[in-house]
């Protein structure tokens, strides 16, 4: 798993927002959280926030995975 405790400078997007961008569940976005599919970090207060160029690494691949 790549989900850090820590606080990022990148723009970085809430699960629901991330999930609502891609066109998949909040559950989906925990999915590929724990399997890699997506990086991300944690706030102070251990909230997921995944990096804007992640979720656009993922729209320009055109594979969303399943």
């Amino acid at each position: 798993m790549t989900t850090r405790h820590t606080q990022q400078s990148e723009e970085a997007l809430a699960i629901g927002e991330a999930a609502r961008r891609l066109g998949v569940t909040v559950e989906t976005m925990r999915r590929w959280d724990k399997s890699g599919v997506i990086r991300s970090f944690r706030t102070p207060g251990g909230q997921r926030r995944f990096p804007v160029s992640e979720v656009n690494r993922l729209l320009d691949d055109q594979g969303v995975p399943a």
